[in-house]
């Protein structure tokens, strides 16, 4: 069993709290083995967080003000986040560093797995202007990082200057998966209900940018896709044919119980993990909406871009407006899997540097 920076630091830094007033950014998904919450572990280790900033579903680190940095000395941060780009936890991390830099107050992240592994890293990178926060450009949609890993890439890619230490986990290794690790899995969102939902995440969140369902509210959200107008059986059997790395299709009918559709029976595919180890989530999830509009190309939509003005959300959950405009232009979804791979190839070599594990 690995050791979660959480535990490395009370076993053996504590040193690093002595005497200070700490502040605590996390949420309900950063638990211990026994699902002891951050704060409560804090607490039993006779450390009060003075400010805590409990962050929950959709929120960033925008809720860190300087009234709040002021009254600590020191910033702790454990966050469990599902190795998508396109995660909240993500910009919450890099707002804290942005605060914390921006108030002189030093900040410890606490290190964890990503669900995914830190082996394999896939999909586009994120172009400036697409993605909510300027952490986020640079990264693929799946990155492969942990919480500490990003942390140092953000802190340093993007010039934000804070004073950092990241205590690192004893015991993890990047072909590792969350399950390796001997932890609880907690949901970080309630769209995330299982680590097959969290390996498949950073692909089927583009689902959201379409007029497909996610499967919301059902016992499968973002394992399945799906839509009142699609066949699955038609659908399932395309996709298998194209021998998807790790992945099989099933044709499933269900009733999204939220969102898109919500109450209608839809027709679809839920998604199958067969082979983790070889799983592209966003080559597959890509490969799903080529054939779902190639099935019904009168039905099948990217949604519109806000009235403010901003990208339609595929792109922004892409990073890009390539995928969306290649698929639009008739381009195979083979061909645009293989235009991020040298892209990917840069992001890999400009990544070593923050690497904490082997």
């Amino acid at each position: 069993m690995i050791k979660t920076g959480l535990q490395v630091l009370l076993r053996e830094r504590r040193d690093l709290m002595s005497g200070r007033r700490v502040g605590l950014l996390t949420h309900s998904a950063a638990v211990q083995p026994d699902l002891t919450g951050t704060r409560d572990a804090l607490l039993g280790a006779e450390v009060e967080a003075t400010a805590l900033i409990d962050l929950q579903e959709g929120d960033t680190a925008g809720a860190l003000c300087a009234a709040q940095l002021a009254a600590v000395d020191l910033l702790v941060v454990d966050l469990q986040e599902n190795g998508a780009r396109c995660s909240t936890v993500g910009e919450a991390l890099f707002g804290a560093l942005q605060a914390a830099a921006g108030a002189g107050c030093p900040m410890i992240v606490l290190d964890r797995p990503n669900p995914s592994g830190g082996a394999l890293v896939e999909g586009p990178v994120a172009e400036p202007g697409f993605v909510p926060c300027a952490g986020g450009a640079g990264l693929p949609m799946r990155h492969g990082l942990t919480l500490g890993e990003m942390a140092g890439y953000l802190n340093e890619e993007c010039g934000l200057g804070a004073t950092l230490t990241v205590i690192g986990m004893r015991g993890w290794r990047r072909a590792m998966y969350f399950d390796d690790a001997g932890l609880p899995w907690v949901p970080l969102e309630p769209g995330l209900r299982s680590l097959v939902a969290a390996l498949l995440y950073p692909g089927t969140c583009l689902l959201d940018g379409t007029n497909l369902s996610a499967g919301a509210g059902s016992p499968f959200p973002f394992e399945v896709a799906g839509a009142p107008w699609l066949e699955g059986d038609r659908l399932a059997e395309v996709l298998n044919a194209q021998r998807l790395p790790g992945v099989r299709c099933e044709p499933l009918r269900f009733v999204p119980g939220a969102g898109r559709y919500a109450g209608e029976p839809c027709g679809g595919v839920r998604l199958r993990v067969a082979a983790r180890g070889s799983l592209r989530p966003v080559a597959a999830t890509l490969h799903l909406i080529a054939a779902a509009r190639t099935q019904a190309p009168r039905r099948f939509e990217f949604l519109p871009g806000p009235a403010d003005g901003r990208a339609p959300l595929f792109d922004r959950l892409a990073g890009t407006a390539r995928l969306r405009q290649g698929l639009e232009a008739g381009l195979s979804a083979e061909s645009l899997v293989q235009s991020w791979e040298v892209e990917v190839a840069r992001f890999e070599a400009r990544r070593k540097r923050y690497l904490l594990y082997s």
